[in-house]
């Protein structure tokens, strides 16, 4: 079996013009393995009990070696599908995979063989990507600087994204042997691989480089605000939500945003003044017997030190406030 390999890319959003601002950039939807690692895992199913039946997910799964539920199979199932290689059957509610007509081209023929070359071709072009980019240029590619300007500029796409794509895209159609008088009938757009909907509280693993990046899945704990980059403990730099797979999702009445600590308990003998100046703290005051009362005024709050001070010099001020006939007498040893 090949090693497995996904492509690392960058989350983005939509482009959307605003009256505020420029355009979002987006990442290119491309598929996250290259053209030989998706015919290597073709060939792995061919060659194994499944071959030309329809099979459950699991069973997939099992045969590239990988866990059912793992980011890194998500990734490799999707890219195969990009290629136009496996087909989605439904049969008593259950989802199953079987590999497509030109899949089996492409193990059934003998390579080099007219049938094999054709289903080569078909396959490198049904990613919607590699297609408009073919149309574009056909086999007569300009310099990397000129796509990069074409895919960041014309189509809106980030830029630390499209040096990736350019690479697999040269290698795809130098593996398809695609000329500019190539016919490529039939093939077709694959489905778009769209991110995942990501929620505060939900429970997601980060797979990058064909790995899965944490021991256990973590909580979101934020996202940015075009909802492109998700925030998790143990990390200060947001992560693309592309390169995530929700492992559990919170429902509508199980919301596990961040919950601010409660404040405080309130002094139940202080009463706040009515009005303060603006950005300040609003005035304390505390009622004492025989009309008497306190007033605290602060600007800002204090730290323990500073609110030590404060005490301090209460207690220095003791002479100025009390009455001598209150004073308990002092005692000497």
């Amino acid at each position: 079996m090949s090693e497995k390999r996904e492509s690392q890319k960058t989350a983005a959003a939509e482009p959307a013009a605003t009256s505020n601002g420029p355009p979002r950039t987006r990442s290119p939807n491309y598929p996250a393995l290259k053209l030989a690692d998706a015919l290597a895992k073709v060939r792995t199913l061919y060659d194994s009990p499944v071959k030309k039946h329809a099979v459950g997910v699991e069973v997939v799964a099992k045969e590239w070696g990988y866990k059912p539920k793992s980011s890194s199979f998500k990734l490799a199932l999707a890219a195969v599908r990009y290629y136009g290689m496996l087909a989605e059957e439904e049969s008593g509610g259950d989802k199953l995979l079987k590999l497509t007509p030109l899949a089996l081209d492409t193990v059934d023929y003998q390579e080099g063989t007219p049938k094999y070359i054709e289903a080569i071709k078909k396959a490198a072009l049904n990613p919607k990507l590699y297609r408009q980019l073919w149309e574009r240029w056909k086999d007569n590619l300009p310099p990397n600087d000129e796509i990069r300007r074409y895919l960041i500029r014309e189509r809106g796409f980030n830029d630390k994204s499209v040096d990736e794509l350019i690479a697999d895209y040269r290698e795809t159609i130098s593996l398809a042997k695609l000329r500019a008088g190539d016919k490529i009938e039939g093939a077709a757009d694959a489905d778009e691989v769209v991110p995942p909907e990501v929620k505060v509280g939900d429970l997601v693993q980060w797979t990058c480089n064909g790995a899965d990046q944490f021991e256990a899945p973590r909580p979101v704990r934020a996202l940015s605000d075009d909802r492109t980059f998700a925030f998790v403990p143990g990390t200060d730099t947001g992560i693309p939500v592309r390169q995530l797979t929700v492992e559990r999702t919170v429902n509508a009445n199980d919301t596990k945003e961040p919950i601010s600590p409660p404040p405080p308990p309130r002094n139940p003998y202080a009463k706040e003044s009515a009005t303060s100046p603006k950005g300040e703290l609003p005035p304390l005051r505390f009622p004492l017997p025989r009309g008497n009362e306190i007033e605290i005024r602060l600007k800002s709050k204090v730290t323990p030190d500073e609110f030590a001070k404060i005490k301090q010099l209460l207690d220095l001020s003791e002479m100025s406030f009390v009455e001598e006939s209150s004073k308990n007498p002092s005692t000497h040893e």
